[in-house]
């Protein structure tokens, strides 16, 4: 299934857009998560992907990086490097957070402008401390979180 997620958001990744178009931050998670039928089984998989980039939104720092994109006139999207899985048969092989990225869409290559990983159990986002290498937490909007608990952790 993360292989069909990830083909689908690199087969996304190459198509051309068209340059006066508005960017349109989810476009690309959106259609790519709609497109799949595997996911799209369960009725809530592209709800649940649209509000986990809402929360990442929410971060001041993505908000910043945003904002310059925006301003440079430059494309952005979020790709799901990994998404969290319980697995019953092998619990070690279990993932319990999500990992998103924040690319730059130049018309010559993209760029990896943030990476952050959300854990729906403990309620918190981190942001990756290049200098560091690791994650650090960083803030966002507890509201979002608590819809998103709502709605996909049933």
């Amino acid at each position: 299934m993360r292989f069909i997620l990830s083909f689908l958001l690199l087969l996304f990744f190459s198509c051309e857009e068209k340059k006066n178009e508005e960017v349109k931050p989810n476009t690309i998670v959106k259609n790519s998560v709609l497109n799949d039928d595997s996911i799209s089984r369960r009725s809530n998989a592209p709800l649940c992907i649209n509000h986990l980039i809402d929360i990442v939104q929410s971060n001041s720092r993505c908000k910043e990086l945003i904002l310059n994109m925006k301003i440079q006139n430059v494309k952005y999207a979020f790709q799901i490097d990994s998404t969290a899985y319980i697995s019953r048969t092998y619990p070690e092989d279990s993932l319990k957070y999500y990992e998103l990225t924040l690319v730059e869409k130049h018309p010559t290559h993209n760029r990896n402008a943030a990476f952050y990983k959300f854990d729906p159990f403990s309620k918190q986002l981190y942001i990756l401390d290049m200098v560091e290498a690791e994650y650090i937490e960083t803030d966002c909007d507890m509201k979002l979180i608590d819809i998103y608990k709502k709605i996909c952790q049933k």
